[in-house]
Formats: C-alpha cells, structure tokens, sequence
C-alpha cells in the first residue's frame, strides 16, 4: 500500500469513528428516556473532533492528543476549515470534559443538546462533502 493509500485509510478509520459517534448520539437523542443529555453532548464532541483529525490526517497535519475543537481547527489548512464559531468551538470542546462527571453535565439543558446536535450535523455535512470533493 502506498502512502496516499495508506493516509486515505487512516483518514477513512477516523471517519467511520466519527460516524459512530454521530449514530450514537442520535441514537441517544431519539430513544433515551429520560434523555441522556451528558452522553449525547459527549458523542457530539467526539464525532466533531473526528471529523477535523480525519480531515487533517488526509492533509498530512501532525496532532496532539487533544480534546479542544479550537485548537485542532486552527491546525487546518484555512480553505478546509467548517463555519463554526468561536462560542460553539469553546462549548463543544467543553462537553468532552463536563460531560463525563458529575456536577455540570447536570445542567446541560434540552437546548443545549438540540443546538449541540445541530452543530454536529452542519460539521458532518461539512466534512462528507469535502472529502468528497477532495476524494478522498
């Protein structure tokens, strides 16, 4: 296998991980009763941060061990970067953390997860698209 074969397979592991994630969170959106908001917002996070590593790993960028959106999208060549302002970057990032323990994943509200939802359908078309188009 070559590189570039090698770079799109990696690229399309990170995707299908994302994908999980997505399915997963959707899933959870539609099923769980009582809703299961930290869990939701978590997959959320995890698809979002997905989406970006595949999409830097088929554009040769290294990258840390990181949760923070903000971080790993500055890392993108700037023609490949999703519209995903800074607010949403910053919440989404967060949800990686507080979602997983006690205390403020309590307060993540109906909102919140719907508009968090939201934000990882636009990103998930985004990249889809891209890679695409890219063909990759």
């Amino acid at each position: 296998m070559n590189e570039r074969d090698e770079l799109r397979r990696n690229a399309r592991q990170w995707k299908q991980k994302a994908e999980e994630d997505f399915a997963a969170a959707t899933t959870l959106l539609k099923a769980a009763s009582p809703p299961l908001h930290s869990a939701i917002c978590f997959h959320v996070q995890q698809a979002v941060e997905k989406y970006i590593k595949a999409c830097l790993v088929l554009h040769r960028v290294d990258f840390p061990r990181t949760h923070n959106i903000a971080e790993l999208i500055n890392l993108l060549p700037s023609d490949c970067r999703p519209q995903l302002p800074v607010d949403e970057q910053e919440r989404l990032s967060a949800y990686a953390v507080i979602a997983r323990y006690p205390g403020e994943a309590d307060l993540i509200s109906s909102d919140a997860v719907e508009e968090a939802v939201h934000i990882a359908r636009r990103v998930r078309s985004y990249f889809r698209k891209r890679m695409v188009e890219e063909g990759k």
